[in-house]
Parts: structure tokens; sequence; C-alpha cells
């Protein structure tokens, strides 16, 4: 057994693959008793130490073979006059690519008394090393799933989704990034970021999306982008910009049906506050949005999936089959979305036609907000993507850094 747990131990401690380890001073010093190419003593007094933030430098004079001698414990990198030792350099970087804070870094650091660089140090190499590489990288792989994307796309032009994401809410937002995906691909191919104290923008938060979203379509259209759908949240302002813009008023704007539905469940919130009995029929109503939402996701669909929403007037007074009448222009037969309704609604009590209950569901069903908002919505694509892609971003990115 002994001999077992001794291979154990030798295997786990053969394989090393990092490249830096933390060496205590008092254990680095042992290697300096004797010089490296005669063997002879040195003698302490003529030890140097020097310290270079994460990088530590000995020389001595070796009193046998009369030969100074230098010992590096990083490698350094550059050229000339600008050569750093490489760990003073790589380790700002890795913590700003990883979103790790830096005072929350040197303060960790000087707890544990490990050496590294001053955070005014940190920062400056971050700005002269760590943005252009990040920039590079980012225009490189940007161009080539530009190119990709390019490629693939149909005849009539692509059908992209745009979002964006500010720094803070309120009104007090300094940093924005707009990104535009490719639906199909669902590859991100264009993505700005705005300042509040960019051209235009005059420290106005609410301006930077319109600005940046208008910016990030610029672009693709002047790659060579052919544009048929935006499919976005409702936002006046961006779709004013986008609509006043030569360069982009052929663009169909689309909505995305995650926010139609929010605003539903928001104004079917406010007025259960007036009915508990609408409380009962949530679930139900929303099963019922989401089911035609799925079942006609093409936009031509969209007038006869709105008739099918709205039967849900009937249904929940327990008719499940009807004659056309003005409202509906379809005559809906008992199928399998009646089906579907009856079975999910026979749970619930039916609602009285006409009464107050049933009222406000038609007042919440038959609105012109609601009526505009599903039409323009869209089925087969959405927003969720580029939320998914801001919030691992963030995982990425400290806030307060505009990138």
């Amino acid at each position: 057994d002994s001999e077992t747990e001794d291979e154990l131990e030798e295997e786990e401690e053969e394989p090393v693959v990092a490249q830096f380890f933390i060496t205590a001073k008092s254990q680095l010093a042992n290697l300096f008793k004797r010089c490296q190419d005669c063997g002879g003593l040195i003698d302490p007094i003529s030890l140097l130490w020097k310290q270079t933030a994460s990088a530590l430098s000995v020389t001595y004079h070796c009193t046998k073979c009369k030969n100074h001698f230098r010992f590096d414990s990083q490698q350094k990198k550059g050229r000339g006059r600008s050569k750093v030792y490489e760990l003073n350099q790589s380790l700002p970087v890795a913590a700003f690519i990883t979103g790790c804070p830096i005072p929350r870094l040197a303060e960790m650091c000087d707890l544990l008394s490990v050496a590294v660089p001053r955070e005014r140090s940190m920062r400056e190499m971050i700005r002269l090393y760590g943005c252009p590489s990040i920039d590079r990288v980012y225009s490189e792989w940007e161009s080539d799933v530009r190119s990709l994307c390019m490629d693939a796309a149909p005849d009539e032009g692509i059908t992209v989704a745009v979002d964006g994401q500010y720094d803070s809410p309120g009104w007090n937002a300094s940093n924005h990034k707009s990104t535009v995906f490719d639906s199909s691909l669902r590859l991100a191919i264009s993505a700005v970021s705005m300042h509040a104290s960019d051209p235009g923008i005059d420290n106005y938060s609410i301006r930077m999306e319109s600005h940046a979203t208008e910016k990030a379509l610029e672009e693709l259209v002047d790659f060579g982008f052919t544009i048929r759908t935006r499919i976005s949240d409702s936002n006046a302002t961006v779709d004013k910009r986008v609509r006043e813009n030569a360069k982009l008023a052929g663009i169909e704007t689309r909505r995305d049906f995650w926010h139609v539905q929010k605003s539903m469940r928001k104004e079917w919130w406010s007025k259960r506050v007036d009915c508990l009995t609408l409380f009962a029929w949530y679930t139900s109503f929303f099963n019922h949005l989401y089911f035609i939402n799925d079942k006609y996701p093409k936009i031509e669909d969209r007038p006869l999936a709105l008739e099918y929403v709205r039967s849900f007037v009937n249904h929940c007074t327990g008719k499940h089959k009807w004659k056309k009448r003005e409202i509906y222009n379809a005559h809906e037969t008992r199928n399998h979305h009646c089906f579907l309704c009856a079975k999910n609604i026979t749970t619930t009590n039916p609602l009285q036609e006409g009464s107050v209950e049933h009222q406000l569901i038609v007042s919440l069903v038959f609105s012109p907000k609601f009526e505009k908002s599903f039409l323009q919505s869209a089925a087969d694509a959405g927003t969720a993507i580029c939320e998914c892609y801001h919030s691992l971003a963030l995982m990425y990115a400290p806030k307060r850094l505009a990138w």
C-alpha cells in the first residue's frame, strides 16, 4: 500500500504545465550560496536584490572566479528601451480580460505580500498593450465573421437582431454598447460602443442607443450587406433615427415577441389589482398566446394569428366553436387549436359573457397598442441572443470600462 501511495504521489507531482510560480524570497536566497559557474562560495554582502514589481533581479560578485553575474526571475518582452518583464505586462492584461477589478487584485496581493505592479502601472499597461491587442483581435474576428455571413446571405437580404445595453440603469449611464446579430447564423457581425461625451450625445444617455444602432447598421451597409429586416425591442428614438437615415430607411422593422408579451403582462397585472378573477386566467391566456405565436411565425400569417389570439375572449366563456363574424375573418372549427384551448381552460370556471371580468379581457386583447405590436412581432427570431451575449460580456468586462 505504501508503494502504491508513493507512485500516486509521484504521478500527481510529475506534470508541470504552469509558466509562473510564487516563490518565497527566503527559499530563493538558498540558490545563491554558491557561484553558478565555479561553485565557489558567494559573500552574502555582495548579493544585490532588486525588485521590479513582480520581477526580481539578483546580481552578485564571485571572489573565486572574479566575475559578476545577474539572475532575472522573468524574461523581458519588447524591444529597446520599451522592454518590460513578462508577468508585469501579462498580469494587468489578464485581469482586464477576465473582468477582475484592479483595486481588488492589488488589495489581495498586498494582503498576501505578493509583489505585483502598482495600480497606476497596471492601468497604464492595459491602456498601452491590452486595449490595442484586444481591438486588433476583435477586428480580425469581426472581418472573418462578416465575410462568412456575406457568403451565406440570401439574395433578398439578411434578418438582424439589434439590442443595446447600458452600464447602469436610469438616466445617468456613461457607456453603452449595441450589438447586431445575424439571426440565421447567430453570429455577431457588428458592435458599437458609445460614451455620454461623444459628439451628438451631449451627456444625454438616452441618445446613446439610437446613435450606436444607427452607426452599427451603417457599418454593415457600407460593408456590402443587404439588410431586409431589423428585429429589436420597442424604442421610438431608435426607430425614428433609423427611419430618417437614407441608407437604412428601406429596412423593415419588426418587434421582438418577448417584449410584446412583456407589455401585455404588465397591463394584465395592473388590471388584476382591480379584478382578482383575472388572476385565474393569467396562465391560460399566455399559454394560448405563446401557442399561437409559435404556430404562425411568418409575417404574412400574423393577421390570422391575431384573430386566433383574440378568440380567447370566446374560449374563456366556454365557447370553442363559432361562426365567422366581422372580427374573425377566418371561420374557426373545432380543430387542433380549439381542442388544446378547451383542454387547458376547462380547469377554470367559464366567465359570463359581458361580465366585468370578460370586458376587461376584451379591452386587453383588442387594444390598438397590442394589435400593432403583435402584427409587427417576429416569432422566428428575437433579441434573446443579444441579451445572452451582453450577459456573458459583463462577466469579463467591468462596467466602468468603455469597450
